[in-house]
């Protein structure tokens, strides 16, 4: 009798922490956003090497976006397609969802600008639910201008025209299968976001940077 009302009273707070997220971006509460990552960090797939850990490094990525007079990013993000996987008892809790994010601007009419999904993890700190991981997959991009910098968008094409599953490979598979001259090279793209994994039709991956293949993986 008392593990339903458990695993509900987790699913609950678990999908309260999903749509916090996307609240508090939209309107603009970019501290408090990021403070939901105080104990986690924020990926995404495709992109090796790097992630924002922590509050700070997740305001680092939201300082980027594109802010409006209203103090906003003129943004909505729609969730749904939520899965929750608990297993009791549960310490880490995993859930899966589908997002749209939708923009208009003054210069912009009302559009979906991108579309894909959130691989979270969550775990129990101190009797409270936090985040640990977030990796969001990219499957359809639209006009992404008024939103992120220029620089961003060649890679975030790139990635939303090939399939990213679960298996990208990491900096260590990278540094593997290039000479060990290049690692320092290796080692600076990856902290400029610029190291790309793409999905082959064949399985592999092919390891790009500014547009220019690095390396060929095969599993």
């Amino acid at each position: 009798m008392s593990e339903m009302p458990l695993a509900i009273e987790t699913e609950r707070q678990i999908i309260r922490l999903i749509y916090s997220y996307s609240e508090l971006v939209d309107a603009g509460r970019f501290e408090d956003m990021a403070e939901l990552f105080r104990n986690g960090r924020r990926s995404a797939s495709g992109i090796i090497g790097r992630e924002d850990v922590g509050a700070r490094g997740v305001m680092g990525y939201l300082n980027s976006l594109t802010m409006y007079a209203d103090g906003t990013p003129r943004t909505k993000h729609i969730i749904n397609n939520i899965t929750v996987d608990i297993v009791e008892p549960a310490r880490v809790v995993r859930s899966r969802c589908h997002y749209q994010l939708w923009q208009a601007t003054e210069s912009l009419p009302l559009q979906c600008i991108a579309a894909g999904r959130y691989h979270d993890q969550f775990e129990c700190i101190s009797g409270v639910w936090s985040f640990i991981e977030r990796v969001s997959y990219l499957d359809f991009l639209g006009d992404v201008t008024h939103h992120v910098p220029e620089h961003w968008i060649p890679e975030m094409k790139r990635l939303a025209t090939r399939q990213n599953t679960d298996d990208v490979p990491t900096l260590n598979d990278v540094l593997n299968e290039v000479p060990s001259e290049r690692h320092q090279e290796i080692h600076r793209l990856a902290r400029n976001a610029t190291l790309l994994g793409l999905r082959n039709g064949d399985g592999s991956w092919t390891i790009e940077a500014a547009g220019q293949e690095l390396c060929i993986i095969r599993r």
